[in-house]
């Protein structure tokens, strides 16, 4: 079942991509959060904008945040003639689309540097797949699940971000012991699609994956509902 989940997350390579900080260059692999304070956080966002929904927030230093490329801001040859308060305001408009945690979502690219992969990571990570489904209800929110080669899961409830680890067997894998979670006070509706998810990640999943529509189904051994989820990237 290894080979299974390996090919059912189809990795892919990522190049290394030197760090750059104008609009015609995506930058590193991975980022790290920078001059944000302590006792504060990074916001992830629905949209490029300071006014688009938050989705997510980063802890302050957090690293390993994967680069999904980024916008706004001047050319390099745009950046040579212009002045220095262009420049400022070029910095402040620049965004970029991250995925941390399995919460895909834009964040201001001026509290990001190039940072590292994290921990037993490789240039290799999996595909995020995003919630359709729980049982036969529609999915609220931003529910995703990373799968990664060496076994770590991570991903998102729509409102909470989690992470965790699985075993392969045969046809089954397992969610091993309790998720690591946030602590976000959660809407009603979110609350009740996490709780779901939660009971079906805990213990042993049939999964099978669509090649023809792109989509993976968890299925609980035990009483649990149904997840459905489409690939994003």
């Amino acid at each position: 079942m290894r080979k299974k989940l390996m090919s059912i997350v189809f990795v892919v390579s990522v190049g290394v991509v030197p760090s750059i900080s104008f609009s015609d260059a995506s930058g590193p692999d991975f980022f790290r959060v920078t001059d944000v304070a302590a006792n504060d956080v990074l916001n992830i966002r629905d949209g490029a904008s300071a006014s688009a929904q938050k989705v997510g927030e980063i802890p302050p230093n957090t690293d390993g945040i994967i680069n999904l490329g980024c916008s706004g801001g001047l050319t390099f040859a745009e950046w040579e003639e212009a002045t220095q308060a262009e420049r400022e305001a070029s910095i402040k408009q620049r965004w970029c689309q991250i995925d941390y945690l399995g919460t895909v979502g834009w964040v201001a690219a001026r509290y990001l540097a190039e940072g590292t992969a994290p921990e037993g990571e490789t240039e290799e990570p999996g595909f995020s797949w995003r919630l359709l489904t729980v049982g036969e209800e529609p999915a609220v929110g931003e529910g995703q699940i990373v799968f990664m080669p060496d076994g770590s899961v991570s991903g998102k409830t729509g409102c909470n971000s989690f992470q965790g680890s699985v075993l392969t067997g045969r046809d089954i894998i397992e969610f091993q012991q309790q998720m690591a979670m946030t602590r976000m006070a959660c809407p009603d509706e979110l609350q009740r699609q996490e709780d779901a998810m939660l009971q079906t990640m805990s213990g042993a999943v049939r999964m099978t994956y669509d090649p023809l529509i792109d989509q993976l189904l968890l299925e609980p051994v035990s009483e649990a509902p149904t997840l459905r989820f489409q690939r994003i990237r």
